[in-house]
């Protein structure tokens, strides 16, 4: 039987909790910093000991954060130094080392070390891996919890996106890699043959090569993890290719704002890189095409697009669920997704579909080269590999 349960998470502030104990601010100078921080994220309260990626902030909201900061305080905060300070206990540490401020009230006297360590010690441990598939070596990302965070026998692969939306998904992905580790899940990203750190060129590799890359990554997950049960997280052009890979015994395939067709995001790639070289936005004059074959910036080869052409999720009738091998179908969409994404609302009849407000425009080529966020987004995948959605 079909399912379909399009919900919209409410915009109101929620509660998030950090895996560290939650501490409230204990002075002046960490309130106002924990004040500044709610300004941007979606919480009511925030721990001194809480990571800032960790409760949904991004890059972009950093950026913001900063500048409040530096106004505030009138100081210049580089924001290197608030990546490098993730928590309102070491941010609030260095800001009084550029302030000078020498005064150290009772229940501040910590041990900066030992915060550093603690800091250390909530975060996973992440293990760089390289793996063998066909004739290619693929490099991927394990994100293994340590002995106090892990909860579950549960892992979870996740599968880029293709050409430019890898770069744009990367750091996102990223971050929420650790998110999930906290939380308890062996978690594995990996890079396809011809992309990122992996061996071969990127306009060698067709779609059979990708589906041989998913699989041998979900074996090896598995073998590293002895985790008994699998779910995948499969982002753009990773969900058609995740479908396609046919993984045995998958507990949740999760679809985050997937191509549903092949040739839609081939003819799309193609406008984006014909309006680059002739709009004279990126170059004085306008340029022709190159050779070898490029698609918006990456290499690729007239097969390769053929394969990619082809590709195309299942229409997700009864007769199609069984061949999944997955036990739960969840489709995650961003704000504009649906109203963009040729043959998408088919989709939302046979999964159960989570509708988010995060926005990423990837249909938008003034977007190609931006960062996102997608806090909700998050939210939604936590709660349902945690069996809470």
């Amino acid at each position: 039987m079909a399912i379909s349960t399009p919900t919209r998470p409410a915009t109101e502030r929620k509660q998030t909790r950090s895996l560290a104990d939650h501490v409230l601010p204990r002075n002046d100078l960490e309130k106002k910093l924990a004040s500044i921080w709610l300004e941007f994220l979606t919480t009511n309260e925030i721990s001194i000991h809480s990571d800032f990626f960790a409760l949904g902030g991004s890059s972009l909201l950093a950026v913001g954060i900063v500048s409040r900061i530096s106004d505030e305080f009138d100081l210049d905060l580089p924001v290197r130094d608030f990546f490098a300070n993730p928590t309102i206990t070491t941010q609030a540490r260095h800001i009084k080392q550029l302030l000078d401020l020498n005064t150290v009230e009772q229940d501040e006297k910590d041990n900066p070390d030992q915060e550093s360590i603690d800091l250390r010690n909530r975060l996973p441990l992440i293990k760089p891996a390289y793996f063998n598939c066909q004739t290619e070596r693929l490099f991927g990302i394990h994100y293994k919890p340590r002995a106090h965070q892990k909860l579950k026998s549960h892992a979870v692969l996740v599968c880029h996106p293709l050409g430019h939306e890898y770069a744009r998904s990367y750091r996102n992905l990223q971050q929420f890699s650790l998110q999930l580790a906290q939380a308890g899940f062996d978690t594995f990203r990996f890079d396809y043959a011809g992309t990122g750190n992996s061996s071969g060129k990127s306009e060698g590799a067709e779609s059979n090569t990708y589906f041989q890359n998913i699989k041998t990554a979900a074996q090896y997950i598995r073998r590293q993890s002895h985790a008994e049960t699998l779910s995948v997280i499969a982002v753009r052009m990773g969900a058609p290719l995740v479908v396609k890979a046919d993984v045995d015994e998958i507990e949740n395939l999760i679809l985050w704002d997937p191509v549903v067709k092949g040739s839609s995001f081939i003819r799309l790639m193609h406008e984006f890189h014909h309006a680059a070289l002739s709009r004279l936005e990126r170059y004085r004059v306008k340029r022709l095409s190159s050779d070898p074959q490029q698609l918006f910036g990456f290499a690729i080869s007239k097969s390769q697009e053929a394969s990619l052409n082809r590709l195309k999720m299942p229409d997700f009738k009864t007769a199609d669920l069984t061949s999944l091998n997955a036990t739960n179908r969840i489709l995650v969409t961003s704000e504009s997704y649906l109203d963009n994404e040729p043959g998408a609302m088919s989709l939302t009849e046979h999964c159960q579909h989570y509708s988010t407000n995060d926005e990423i425009q990837w249909h938008d080529r003034l977007y190609t080269e931006s960062a996102f966020s997608s806090p909700q987004a998050f939210k939604v995948m936590m709660n349902v590999l945690k069996g809470e959605q």
